[in-house]
């Protein structure tokens, strides 16, 4: 490696000098890209091209900068788009979720609505004996619950009315 370290044009390669250290640039090559041993304290910068040639960490052999970059960003898009793929099925199954909870309690009141409708009478009757005063919103409501359950009674009874004049046609 010829280097140019002298004002009066002579060529040396990093020799010792008088002094017995490296002068030049032989002894800087391998700090270019280090700058934690630069004796300057400045860091150099290192213009890169697509035909660079650079090792990185951890590889065995040099590659081209284009390359790798490439590569990088080609890798990055990957992710970045099942990253995106993932937080919408993730905001589907969310979603998805919250409408079986929804449907899931839905179900349930259902249930209970229809399997204890006396239950529910015994539960308001008991309200009603621990008042005291009984208030016309607190009547009308009784009211309400009561005609409510008439109303259900009504209709199962005229859906099994239809189905007995029905059977009833059909023996004839």
């Amino acid at each position: 490696m010829a280097v140019d370290n002298s004002s009066d044009g002579q060529q040396g390669a990093g020799n010792t000098g008088s002094s017995g250290s490296q002068q030049g640039g032989g002894g800087a090559a391998g700090q270019v890209n280090n700058p934690n041993l630069s004796g300057s304290g400045g860091a150099s910068v290192v213009d890169l091209t697509d035909d660079s040639m650079v090792r990185l960490p951890g590889a065995k052999d040099p590659v081209r900068y284009g390359d790798h970059y490439r590569g990088f960003q080609s890798e990055f898009t990957k992710r970045a788009q099942e990253a995106s793929t993932l937080r919408a099925e993730k905001a589907k199954l969310t979603a998805q979720l919250v409408d079986y909870q929804r449907r899931l309690q839905q179900g349930q009141q259902g249930q209970q609505g229809q399997q204890a409708p006396e239950s529910k009478l015994a539960s308001l009757a008991g309200q009603l004996k621990s008042l005291t005063y009984l208030s016309g919103e607190q009547a009308a409501n009784v009211v309400d619950n009561v005609m409510q359950e008439m109303k259900a009674a009504a209709g199962e009874l005229q859906r099994r009315d239809v189905a007995l004049a029905l059977m009833f046609k059909k023996m004839q």
